[in-house]
Parts: structure tokens; C-alpha cells; sequence
């Protein structure tokens, strides 16, 4: 079974089109009033694992019964590899949303570059110039 995916209107048009231009500025527009809300749910989501580590690794250090410190931090890097790993999964995501929302930032100025120029040909257009 095959699955349906929904089509955004700006992938139904032709992208030379200004049609497409409105309607992915559009897309762009509510993808930017969402994107703090993810943004500060990814942070607290890195916040929430670097504390679980955090609090994992000292744990494990208190209990730890290693003959000196480099042995107890040895113990405790061991034991708290799943914890390390939420950590480096959640960065990971947090700077994936970052990057994301960069390049869709850089698509919106092209995006509004491309408009602007489409309306100094119309205007042109329809002054009779060439």
C-alpha cells in the first residue's frame, strides 16, 4: 500500500511562475512563525539530556569504587555512554532545526529578491518598454 503524501501549492506550480513565488513565500511565512516554538522545544530537549547526563555521571562517581579519580572517571564515562549518546542526539537535532531554518532563511531573501524584480518587469512591461 502506497502512501499519500500532501502537495504544498507551490509544488504544484511552475517555479518560474510569480504564482509560485507567493505561494512558497507563503509556505516560508508560516514555517517561520512555527519555527521558535521547535526551536525552543530542541533546546529544551538538549537542556533535559545534558542534565540526565549530568546527573547520571555523578551518580555513577559517588558509587564508584575505582582505586583513584582517573579510575572512578573511567567507571563513570562507561556508564553513562547511553546518556552521552541522548546528548549528542539531541545537539544533533537542535543543530539540524538551526541549519534548517538558516537555509530557509536564505530561500525567503531569494524568494523576495526574485519578486521584487518580477515587479520591475511587470512595471516596465506595462509602460511600454521593452
Amino acid at each position: 500500500m502506497s502512501e499519500v503524501r500532501d502537495v504544498s501549492l507551490s509544488e504544484q506550480l511552475d517555479p518560474s511562475t510569480p504564482a509560485y513565488i507567493n505561494a512558497r513565500l507563503m509556505e516560508l511565512e508560516q514555517r517561520f512563525q512555527e519555527a521558535p516554538q521547535h526551536l525552543r522545544d530542541k533546546r529544551e530537549a538538549l537542556a533535559h539530556a545534558t542534565e540526565k547526563y549530568l546527573t547520571a555521571k555523578a551518580h555513577v562517581f559517588l558509587t564508584a569504587d575505582g582505586p583513584n579519580k582517573e579510575a572512578r572517571e573511567a567507571q563513570a564515562h562507561i556508564a553513562t555512554a547511553e546518556a552521552r549518546e541522548g546528548v549528542r542526539v539531541a545537539e544533533a537535532a537542535f543543530k539540524y532545526l538551526q541549519d534548517r531554518v538558516h537555509e530557509l532563511s536564505k530561500e525567503l531573501n531569494a524568494l523576495q529578491t526574485r519578486s521584487s524584480n518580477l515587479r520591475s518587469e511587470i512595471n516596465i512591461a506595462g509602460k511600454g518598454r521593452p
